[in-house]
């Protein structure tokens, strides 16, 4: 009897010395997991910041705060002189202060950059950006979205489902019987001005984009109607 109370005994302690062990590895493992999972949140979350697109706010010195998107800097919108038919086609937004390489001062034939102001009836300029603007010289705002895309979309003045607004305004260029060219952008419709710039310099000019008909389906679209855009981020 003696000898089967011990193995009894043994057996009990034995049990509770496995569920000990069990249960230690078991809070261990608990505790790993729960450190694994708050490692692999702070990768995430590096990740995360590493992510994003930039794009050019094109009339404004700033981007738009309430999407949380980051000012890169802010400067001056450019592009070629508008009855020079070499250079460049696309417009640059270079910033306010420069830092220079090399350089050989004087003019040396080279390619040229020149400030932009946009030309537009007072009528028409009124009610696309609620001001007077002929003649205005034009900023610009580099500005990158933690959102890994982005695209402007012409002919629009809301994004699609699932995409965030970052801003909307008006689609302008260079008029089509000047000599140079310029790539078609989105001109802030709460558009700001240049502080020194309100002379007619007559250097890179940029106008409201009209539609018209023709192989553009109308309707929809409205013969030498001004074209509306809008940029999105996702």
């Amino acid at each position: 009897m003696r000898r089967f109370l011990k193995l009894v005994f043994m057996w009990i302690f034995c049990f509770l010395s496995s569920a000990e062990e069990n249960r230690r590895r078991f809070v261990a493992d608990e505790v790993d997991i729960e450190t694994e999972l708050i490692n692999l949140k702070n990768e995430l979350t590096a990740l995360k910041s590493l992510v994003g697109h930039t794009y050019i706010r094109w009339g404004r010195t700033t981007c738009p705060p309430e999407n949380r998107t980051e000012l890169l800097y802010s400067g001056y919108m450019t592009g070629d002189k508008w009855d020079q038919s070499g250079g460049g086609s696309n417009n640059l937004c270079i910033p306010e202060i420069p830092s220079w390489g090399k350089y050989v001062d004087g003019y040396n034939g080279g390619s040229e950059i020149r400030g932009t102001e946009i030309e537009v009836d007072n009528s028409v300029s009124t009610l696309l950006f609620g001001k007077l603007a002929y003649n205005q010289d034009i900023p610009c705002a580099v500005c990158r979205s933690n959102r890994a895309s982005h695209v402007m979309i012409p002919g629009r003045t809301t994004c699609y489902s699932g995409w965030t607004e970052e801003y909307r305004g008006y689609v302008v260029a260079s008029k089509p019987t000047w000599a140079a060219n310029s790539d078609y952008i989105c001109l802030d419709s709460g558009l700001e001005f240049v502080t020194h710039g309100a002379g007619d310099d007559e250097e890179h000019v940029v106008k409201p984009v009209e539609v018209r008909c023709g192989s553009v389906p109308c309707p929809p679209y409205v013969d030498g109607r001004e074209l509306a855009c809008v940029v999105c981020t996702k």
